[in-house]
């Protein structure tokens, strides 16, 4: 089969709907898997980098992969689609709007599937399960998700985890980003033979590149060689607590007035943010300048990466530091203790402690021997246990394992 490649451009609401018989997968060794990946975007984050990288990565020879987003109101895929045109990859649409319209945007769906011939529907959030479930079933694809991370995120994203956790006991694969997640998972109804762990991985930088720019970006970031400059890389959500980063970091330049902070990310809380930035009087200290294109370079103009999540399953933001040799102060929620060893690849701080991380962050800001060493710790195991050809491999597996356990279920 010739690999073909989606334009940029919407797919038709008038969609063939459930009515033609479905076909079922015809799995061949002498072609390559043909895949298709559903997300629902709101906001440029972790979900979004992973899944680029993971395309951008796989061998076309192995995985014939389509891209496929939700048409948001307001465009708000359009920051994802950004940098997907930027890295070469292209992508379709499927209408989508405020009433949450399943049903067109299912029979939009399965038009593409059945032009490409999709074999597996790979789905990324509720809405896009729930959408490709319904295409799948109509289609005779098989149907899989990854999963980042469950936790208490208020009223409506708690339906939605609830109407996740009933839909995906249908699927016919079930992946996760870390143990914790996964064990999550099975409490929720899934058994743990349906389920696999898949690893975001990353592409380590070459870090002399990105020192050749440390000191361009930290004069347009307003910082001098004298500042100790943290960065926070995270969407700007509730459960990535900003809002307690902020409280904390006023509390850390009254002690080390040479600290900064740069909060990278876009998202709801943005004017919020900013309104206790100026509340705190921290306007001359801290920066948010927002998504930054070239992630590994900025972290390398900073000096300690910090991360203070409620909830997490294994952050990409945390991934790529490791990668860039940055040290690390983080929250030890969900997978991020699978990730950091406390004292060997950065510092592990309970969540919502301000004490232990007020005084974990000066301990680094006063001792760049220390910022070394942790750093070195996190670009080893980055190297040896996370590498972007091991989640992609590991992907491509999941993919292979899932139609021939289906050909063997459906043999005479």
């Amino acid at each position: 089969m010739t690999t073909m490649k989606p334009s940029l451009s919407k797919a038709s609401s008038t969609a063939p709907g459930a009515d033609a018989a479905p076909q079922p997968p015809r799995p061949n060794a002498d072609h390559p898997l043909r895949v298709l990946q559903l997300l629902h975007t709101v906001a440029y984050g972790g979900i979004e980098t992973i899944l680029i990288n993971w395309l951008t990565k796989l061998d076309p020879d192995r995985v014939d992969a389509t891209l496929v987003v939700f048409a948001n109101p307001g465009a708000t895929e359009q920051a994802f689609l950004d940098v997907a045109q930027q890295r070469g990859l292209d992508a379709l649409k499927i209408p989508w709007a405020r009433r949450k319209p399943v049903f067109t945007a299912a029979r939009a769906l399965a038009r593409i599937i059945r032009q490409r011939d999709i074999q597996i529907v790979h789905c990324h959030n509720v809405y896009a399960e729930l959408v490709g479930y319904l295409a799948a079933r109509w289609t005779g694809a098989k149907v899989m998700n990854t999963l980042y991370v469950w936790s208490d995120f208020g009223f409506k994203r708690n339906v939605q985890q609830w109407l996740s956790a009933r839909l995906i006991r249908r699927f016919d694969m079930v992946t996760n980003q870390c143990a914790v997640t996964q064990r999550e998972t099975i409490r929720r109804g899934v058994p743990q033979h349906k389920q696999r762990i898949l690893v975001s991985g990353v592409e380590p930088p070459d870090l002399a590149a990105c020192d050749a720019q440390r000191n361009q970006i930290r004069r347009q970031m307003g910082c001098n060689d004298e500042h100790i400059v943290l960065v926070n890389v995270a969407r700007l959500y509730p459960e990535k607590r900003q809002d307690l980063l902020l409280d904390w970091f006023a509390r850390i330049v009254d002690q080390r007035p040479q600290a900064r902070l740069w909060l990278l990310g876009t998202g709801p809380l943005e004017q919020q943010l900013r309104r206790q930035i100026d509340a705190l009087q921290l306007a001359d200290t801290v920066a948010m300048p927002g998504f930054v294109t070239n992630l590994a370079h900025t972290l390398r103009a900073a000096d300690i990466q910090v991360h203070t999540s409620d909830a997490e399953g294994v952050p990409l933001a945390i991934c790529e530091g490791m990668a860039a040799a940055m040290p690390i102060v983080a929250t030890a929620v969900g997978g991020v203790p699978e990730m950091i060893t406390h004292e060997v690849s950065g510092l592990l701080v309970p969540a919502r402690d301000g004490e232990t991380f007020v005084q974990q962050t000066i301990r680094l800001i006063d001792d760049a021997q220390e910022r070394r060493r942790l750093s070195r710790g996190a670009r080893d195991f980055i190297e040896r246990e996370y590498s972007l050809d091991v989640a992609v491999d590991r992907l491509a597996r999941a993919y292979e394992d899932l139609l021939g356990r289906c050909a063997r279920t459906s043999a005479p």
